[in-house]
């Protein structure tokens, strides 16, 4: 029954991930027409004005945007679309914070890029991209003391949203002890690692950036000192993956082979690749652990469940800086339905019913303000039928 389980998370997922395939990179034509039309708007604006920063940088980031959407496209060739664009931006406006940011802000992110953050740090240290972008700096010097101190900086000036740390915790304390968590969401990621080294929370998990992973480096990763050995290797060997779904399975791969840690993946990691090994996926609270051998999810998902903080689940958090709770919801929200749906039928084997009824409620809850209760409240209305058939 408990393998059973494990794929009620998917069918939960089906139904309630449609709304939000955007967040998950997932891009549908829509998103892409979207883009496609924010690029002409501002091309057609620096015509008029190529000396504007602000139009350069939203051209820069949202064209990265678009290009990364290709699953088919190589992460060198999102790069060397983009150089065309440097190299645009370097005749209208050298030297400049948007022009050094940008070339730092790469696909292939890499040591050789530092200085251009900073140059980009010396003229603007208070944007909220640096505060980011020293982390990462930090990372790869693999200096706790520096790392520290980036991460102490992005939380005192909360660029991260609240709802992505309060996932980020809950995540930590979902992941098996001295476990590997897999992420492929930057902010998740970040937020990871400042919980980690500014409230000492779950040290001994290592984090492993999807994003910037490949088979060469996986390894060092896995057997380093620390969750960041070697860190800066992992921007040196990205261009050896062709799209996300090389390093993908490249990752699992090496990690299934060499490592003797629990294996887990972020319960907001991309469904279209975690899709092609459900089978061998189980959720255990907001991350799915990758294991062979069947586990009984629904006690762990019992007992983590009592240590998450939810009451982000339940309102709003954000300050009026933040425009994407919406996003970051539809990002986050469906596996608290999938550990609510496995806690429902879980319950209902012991005929406890004042859990049934208390699992379902939270699903709904939390369903709907994603869009999809008529979605889960289906769902249930199917398993009832058949239990009473």
């Amino acid at each position: 029954m408990m393998k059973k389980l494990s794929l009620y998370l998917f069918v939960v997922l089906a139904l309630v991930t449609t709304s939000s395939l955007y967040s998950q990179g997932i891009q549908s034509k829509t998103s892409l027409d979207s883009l496609r039309a924010q690029i002409s708007t501002v091309k057609s604006e620096l015509k008029k004005n190529k000396k504007s920063e602000q139009l350069w940088r939203k051209y820069y980031e949202v064209s990265k945007q678009l290009f990364g959407s290709a699953s088919d496209r190589s992460l060198q060739n999102q790069q060397r679309s983009l150089d065309s664009i440097l190299t645009e931006m370097n005749s209208a406006i050298p030297n400049s914070f948007v022009y050094n940011l940008c070339q730092w802000n790469s696909v292939l992110l890499s040591t050789e890029k530092v200085p251009f953050f900073l140059q980009a740090q010396k003229l603007q240290p208070n944007d909220p991209a640096i505060v980011i972008g020293g982390l990462y700096v930090a990372l790869m010097t693999n200096n706790d003391s520096a790392i520290t101190n980036a991460a102490k900086r992005i939380y005192a000036t909360a660029v991260i949203p609240s709802q992505m740390m309060n996932f980020a915790y809950n995540t930590l304390i979902s992941t098996p002890a001295n476990g590997i968590v897999v992420v492929d969401s930057d902010l998740l990621f970040e937020a990871l690692v400042v919980l980690q080294y500014t409230k000492n929370i779950r040290k001994e998990v290592q984090i492993l950036n999807q994003k910037t992973l490949a088979e060469n480096n996986c390894r060092t990763t896995v057997f380093g000192k620390n969750s960041f050995q070697n860190f800066s290797v992992f921007y040196n060997n990205i261009n050896s993956a062709k799209n996300l779904s090389e390093p993908f399975f490249n990752t699992l791969a090496v990690l299934v082979k060499y490592s003797q840690k629990p294996i887990c993946f972020a319960g907001n990691f991309s469904g279209k690749l975690l899709a092609m090994v459900k089978d061998s996926l189980y959720v255990i609270g907001t991350v799915y652990q990758y294991s062979t051998q069947v586990i009984d999810n629904a006690k762990i998902i019992r007992n983590n469940w009592s240590k998450f903080r939810l009451d982000y689940l339940r309102m709003d958090l954000y300050g009026e800086q933040f425009d994407d709770s919406e996003s970051i919801k539809k990002e986050t929200f469906p596996i608290y339905i999938s550990c609510a749906t496995i806690l429902y039928n879980n319950s209902k084997e012991k005929e406890d019913l004042h859990s049934v009824a208390q699992y379902r409620g939270i699903a709904l809850s939390i369903a709907k303000q994603i869009g999809a209760y008529d979605d889960v409240e289906a769902y249930f209305l199917a398993i009832e039928k058949t239990k009473q058939n």
